[in-house]
């Protein structure tokens, strides 16, 4: 075995996107679901190819940790590549703890909301393959200006610290926010798709 004995892989990778629906790109959502969704999707494969399976077909015990986003859960405005990026995410590492839950593989996907983190808004996909979001002269997408946490913006520490709660309890799946108000709009759009477009 190449990599020697692997217990957890934390997977935690994403750029997040600042355009509205229409405007955007093709390019650019091919970018963002290549950095979003294939590329912890492909690295997961490309190691579990690498295992060797026992007797009964087990493969040995890994536990997957997949830093999502809650907007893997319900869209967030502006950033529809990243959402549908995020989505699928979710979707390729629910069928694989669907398929190989049973032969070793542990997979909990955690999808944190706002976290703090300045580079976010100035490295975010914007609507075309060769623009970022902001120009290096005025910072701003779409308004947003960040130099310090705002009340809805989880400190990174913070977030960090859940996340691995969540890995440590195996948790399968779980959403984290500085404000319950989200949580309580996640479970009404799986309960009542729509509601959120309100």
């Amino acid at each position: 075995m190449f990599f020697g004995k692997i217990d957890v892989i934390i997977l935690c990778c994403g750029q997040s996107q600042r355009s509205d629906w229409i405007s955007v790109d093709p390019r650019v959502d091919e970018a963002c679901f290549r950095v979003n969704a294939l590329g912890p999707t492909v690295l997961t494969r490309e190691y579990l190819k690498t295992l060797e399976m026992d007797e009964k077909g087990n493969l040995p015990h890994t536990h997957f940790v997949v830093v999502s986003s809650v907007a893997g859960v319900i869209g967030a405005i502006l950033s529809p590549s990243y959402t549908a990026a995020k989505h699928a995410l979710m979707g390729y590492f629910r069928v694989l703890a669907m398929e190989y839950l049973s032969r070793g593989i542990e997979v909990s996907i955690v999808c944190p909301s706002l976290a703090f983190s300045p580079n976010s808004v100035l490295n975010a996909f914007s609507n075309g393959i060769n623009r970022m979001s902001f120009t290096f002269e005025s910072p701003i997408a779409n308004g947003e200006i960040l130099t310090e946490p705002t009340s809805v913006h989880m400190p990174t520490a913070r977030c960090a610290q859940l996340i691995l709660l969540a890995a440590s309890n195996k948790i399968v799946e779980c959403w984290l926010s500085q404000r319950a108000i989200l949580l309580v709009l996640c479970y009404f759009s799986i309960l009542m798709p729509g509601i959120t477009n309100r």
